[in-house]
């Protein structure tokens, strides 16, 4: 009986010898090293992107694996060298509540051990405010597969658009001020934000502002100013257009405005040459007049043209109704054309509505070329040699 186990304990041993002893290495494991999501921040239904960078963890290039035979109390002994490599089949991208429009990749190819690669899907976000958490899913021939989860945040804060000053009536011949405030209460920043201004009757200076990016929490000022051509009450919009990520939104404004015929601030020309020789100084004298039945404050009187004038600008400060005063400028011409020149002269000033300016007036001057000026002999022979001519005739006649 003895002998028997001692038998089969040889046989066990020399099935074990048989058997090759292989050195097995770790297997390749791909994982998500880096994300970005574009926009940082997805309003509900806005298409974003997801781009993930994932690497090949395996820390040498190559794997050995040693396998040895014994029969006999012989050995043989065989090393196979291996590219660690991880061979991905396959990356999906599952939604959670989001909608993926572009998230499945077959066949990706391999991966050498530290090597990284970029996959981008696309997505669109739902119409709800959350958290969603996408799942990235990776499938390695022979590896570890791996799953990662991805925050998106889903925010419908918008960018708001209010009128920090607004005139609710205006004269047809003045220009009032208007200013906006532009306020980003998104969480992530937004780019390409514009305000354009628009009403039937009314025109605008500038016709558009371009704000572009905003911060999160950041606020700009946007200052139209209004024209009117026409009578009547107006609906004035002022639309805000912007863009998050790639996806572009709109907010608008509607204010009413009543423009008004009336009397105003007035310009009236006191006095002005109607020609000056190029080079020399001319005076304008005007006079500012409020016929309003209130009174203006901050008022101003500034030229409209470029040139050189003295004083650049006349500030007149407070008019009470019906005050009227001076404003004196000295125009240098020596960059006016020659001929006819419009120097045009404007009134800025305040009410209790607002920033406003009146109408341009235009004072029109010629400007001459420099006459020739004769040397004082040459005159002195011209007016003996006419003398003379007249005496001639004088004596003849006689």
């Amino acid at each position: 009986m003895k002998m028997r186990i001692i038998r089969a304990s040889c046989i066990l041993l020399v099935a074990a010898l048989l058997i090759p002893a292989i050195a097995i290495a770790d297997t390749p494991t791909v994982v998500v090293t880096g994300y970005q999501i574009n926009p940082e921040v997805l309003m509900p239904g806005d298409i974003g992107t997801i781009k993930i960078t994932i690497t090949n963890t395996a820390a040498t290039a190559t794997q050995v694996d040693t396998s040895t035979y014994t029969v006999g109390g012989s050995g043989t002994t065989t090393t196979t060298t291996t590219t660690v490599n991880a061979d991905i089949q396959s990356i999906y991208l599952f939604g959670n509540g989001l909608t993926v429009l572009s998230g499945n990749y077959r066949n990706v190819g391999e991966l050498g051990p530290g090597q990284s690669t970029t996959i981008t899907f696309t997505i669109e976000a739902p119409t709800k405010d959350d958290t969603y958490f996408p799942k990235v899913w990776i499938d390695v021939l022979g590896g570890r597969s791996a799953k990662y989860p991805i925050p998106v945040k889903v925010d419908s804060s918008s960018v708001s658009l209010t009128a920090s000053e607004m005139p609710s009536v205006i004269l047809k011949d003045d220009a009032s001020q208007v200013k906006l405030s532009i306020a980003n209460k998104r969480p992530n920043s937004i780019n390409s934000t514009v305000v354009t201004p628009m009403a039937d009757g009314i025109a605008f200076a500038p016709t558009e502002i371009f704000l572009g990016a905003m911060k999160p929490d950041e606020q700009s000022t946007a200052t139209f100013t209004l024209h009117p051509t026409s009578l009547g009450k107006k609906d004035v919009t002022f639309v805000l257009t912007y863009q998050n990520g790639d996806n572009s939104h709109s907010e608008s404004l509607t204010c009413s405005i009543d423009v008004i015929e009336g009397s105003g601030v007035k310009l009236i020309l006191a006095e002005y040459p109607t020609s000056v020789v190029k080079g020399k100084s001319a005076r304008i004298e005007l006079d500012v007049v409020n016929a309003r039945s209130s009174d203006i404050t901050s008022v101003s009187v500034v030229p409209i043209i470029e040139g050189r004038f003295t004083p650049s600008e006349v500030f007149i400060g407070t008019m009470e109704q019906d005050d009227v005063f001076s404003a004196n400028f000295d125009v240098d011409t020596s960059d006016l054309a020659l001929g006819t020149n419009d120097i045009g002269f404007k009134v800025t000033y305040k009410d209790g509505r607002g920033f406003h300016e009146s109408g341009a007036y235009a004072v029109s001057i010629d400007i001459v070329e420099v006459p020739v000026e004769l040397p004082s002999t040459l005159l002195l022979i011209i007016f003996i040699a006419v003398s003379a001519v007249g005496y001639y005739v004088y004596r003849r006649r006689r």
